[in-house]
């Protein structure tokens, strides 16, 4: 069974996606800089059930081995410090939505419903959706220092009709003025 992923685009995150891709860069250091960075994130948003957080962990740990076991991309799990309590989102770099629909599962089925078993018991709600990544706008952190340990999440919701002027807004006045700061 594949998850539907919710794909409306009244809504774009590119601040946030911005700097995703960029701690995603910076904690993988200079690694393979010839490789062309991801269009698209496949994100998924997890409300996870009081007291449950270790159980559902263990279930994403195992999600993680057999993503590795059959060669597929690594998630990237971060739980929510502020804000939402128990929320967790798991973060897929996706070349495209294609490949992305068209991605082997990582476990056979019966492994896989018996996984499904196991962490649906710990999940109160979920979303899914793709995020468009935008490289272009992407601010690389500072070379020197410890890796981060906290991402800044931003999501920003536009209105019908309005993503064009906005899209615009960020790549003209937006991201020149926060380049001036020296992030």
């Amino acid at each position: 069974m594949k998850a539907v992923h919710n794909r409306r685009h009244d809504w774009l995150c590119l601040p946030m996606i911005a700097l995703l891709v960029a701690t995603q860069a910076q904690a993988q250091g200079q690694q393979a800089q010839a490789q062309t960075p991801p269009q698209w994130l496949d994100v998924v948003i997890v409300q996870v059930k009081s007291g449950m957080g270790p159980d559902f962990e263990d279930r994403v740990k195992e999600l993680q081995a057999a993503r590795r076991a059959a060669n597929l991309p690594v998630m990237q799990v971060f739980s929510v410090v502020r804000g939402h309590p128990n929320e967790y989102h798991l973060v897929t770099p996706v070349q495209s939505l294609a490949a992305a629909n068209a991605e082997r599962e990582p476990m056979g089925p019966g492994a896989r419903a018996a996984w499904l078993a196991r962490i649906t018991s710990t999940v109160d709600s979920v979303r899914f959706f793709y995020a468009r990544t935008y490289p272009q706008h992407a601010v690389q952190g500072a070379q020197v220092g410890p890796t981060p340990q906290l991402l800044l999440l931003r999501t920003t919701h536009v209105y019908e009709g309005k993503q064009d002027e906005y899209e615009n807004w960020i790549a003209n006045q937006y991201m020149p003025a926060f380049r001036q700061t020296k992030p």
